[in-house]
């Protein structure tokens, strides 16, 4: 990935982040699926469709969102989320993030039910 198709890229990894948004949300806002967008994020063809509506989304013309200056590389960026890490995990080895997710609602209704008992 290059230029043009690097900087849109960017851009769109950037908005999803400054939306406060997972992939999978991010993608609901715009009418496509989280693959679409982890696609994007890495230098996958979009549509102009896609752009239009990308450019609404940052309040910016498609011009402005395609041609405006590229996010700094050394623009400080969000921690990734926890449902960010668990898509990336889950495009990579479903089974391994439901692992997770098993793991992390064991433990979660484990505290519940300590905090229960505590307020008893």
């Amino acid at each position: 990935m290059h230029g043009r198709m690097a900087d849109i890229a960017q851009k769109i990894k950037v908005l999803r982040r400054q939306k406060g948004l997972n992939q999978r949300a991010f993608g609901e806002l715009l009418g496509v699926d989280q693959a679409t967008i982890s696609r994007w994020e890495n230098g996958g063809n979009y549509t102009h469709e896609n752009l239009v509506a990308l450019a609404q989304l940052a309040g910016v013309t498609v011009d402005e969102f395609e041609n405006g200056a590229a996010a700094e590389a050394d623009e400080p960026q969000p921690e990734p989320s926890l449902l960010d890490d668990l898509e990336i995990i889950g495009e990579h080895d479903p089974d391994e993030r439901a692992n997770y997710e098993a793991m992390i609602r064991r433990r979660a209704a484990a505290v519940r039910a300590r905090r229960s008992r505590a307020s008893e």
